[in-house]
């Protein structure tokens, strides 16, 4: 039971006692009642917590007009921008998601390198 109140899926079902002899945890069964953070893992489709969690991530056509400034300034043939640009707006919106958040992971683990060609641009 101390195990599912350290996970919050629990109320406190002990009493603390302080004797003589020490700490004493007692039992007591009308303080215990399950919290909605329980009845949501206790839920195969998360409960409310998953609905009320959501988030959402909208694209907008900056977006895809700024893929299509990489694509544009990458040092490919003028065929690959075009094939590449195509495919792109054919793209549904999942897998463009996708793609950006791809394209952001990258940017934040060569960060050193992007930093460095921010400062070269600015100067």
């Amino acid at each position: 039971m101390l195990y599912l109140e350290m996970h919050g899926l629990v109320s406190t079902p002990f009493i603390r006692s302080d004797t003589m002899a020490g700490v004493e945890f007692i039992f007591c069964a009308p303080n215990c009642y399950i919290t909605e953070k329980g009845i949501d893992f206790l839920l195969d489709d998360g409960g409310l917590s998953a609905i009320l969690k959501v988030q959402t991530f909208r694209l907008h056509s900056d977006t895809i007009v700024a893929l299509e400034d990489i694509i544009r300034v990458a040092n490919i043939s003028e065929d690959q921008k075009k094939g590449l640009i195509s495919k792109l707006r054919e793209l549904p919106g999942d897998a463009i998601k996708h793609l950006t958040l791809q394209l952001l992971t990258q940017g934040v683990l060569n960060l050193p390198n992007a930093l460095r060609l921010i400062q070269t641009t600015l100067q």
